[in-house]
């Protein structure tokens, strides 16, 4: 098996398909890929994880064979990135703002205004990754991207800050958070500060 074997635009496109129909998790799951962390395709608004759909690719191409797994190639720019590129793709190269997979700041793919017409596509496209929960992130590294859709009568929009009171932690108590800068800047672990008291 060899990456300059895929030659056919076509399953690019059957990859990208698969990854809009299962969302980022399932398909990197599915494939046996990590989360990108520099590489990203770039497709009508949306962000792919570029060795994962070089990988599942290959599948789509040779049906009689294997997809690639992680191990099997290198990804980046001297590899996925021109192969991408000479298929007639946009690839997208690193960030110092892509954390694990995550993107904090401001997203130059994305302008204020982007739509999504679900959260299939939204998960898709790497800006709130997770297919259902309102928010994305972690106590170590911090929150990357919130969902505000109007849930939770105590949740707050107020345009550059959100009050966001979402997840339930019980029947009976609610997972909250401090104000929140809206995806504008990286909120550290010490800024969350989760608690299910039911109060912020």
């Amino acid at each position: 098996m060899s990456l300059s074997e895929l030659t056919d635009p076509t399953a690019v496109l059957s990859a990208l398909r698969e990854y809009d129909q299962l969302g980022a998790d399932a398909f990197l799951a599915k494939y046996g890929f990590g989360p990108a962390r520099g590489y990203f395709l770039l497709r009508e608004g949306r962000r792919y994880d570029s060795k994962a759909i070089v990988g599942a690719a290959y599948g789509f191409q040779f049906p009689d064979r294997d997809p690639l797994g992680s191990d099997d190639f290198s990804g980046g720019d001297a590899t996925v990135k021109p192969l991408l590129q000479r298929l007639g793709f946009r690839v997208e190269g690193p960030t110092s703002a892509d954390v694990n997979g995550r993107y904090f700041g401001d997203l130059p793919s994305f302008p204020v205004g982007s739509h999504f017409p679900d959260r299939r596509a939204l998960s898709a496209s790497r800006v709130h990754r997770p297919p259902q929960a309102g928010i994305s992130g972690s106590g170590t590294e911090g929150a990357d991207s919130i969902v505000v859709s109007g849930g939770y009568e105590d949740d707050e929009d107020n345009g550059d800050i959100i009050v966001y009171t979402g997840q339930v932690c019980s029947s009976t108590e609610k997972l909250t958070t401090s104000i929140i800068e809206k995806l504008t800047t990286l909120i550290t672990p010490s800024e969350i500060s989760p608690s299910c008291s039911g109060s912020p």
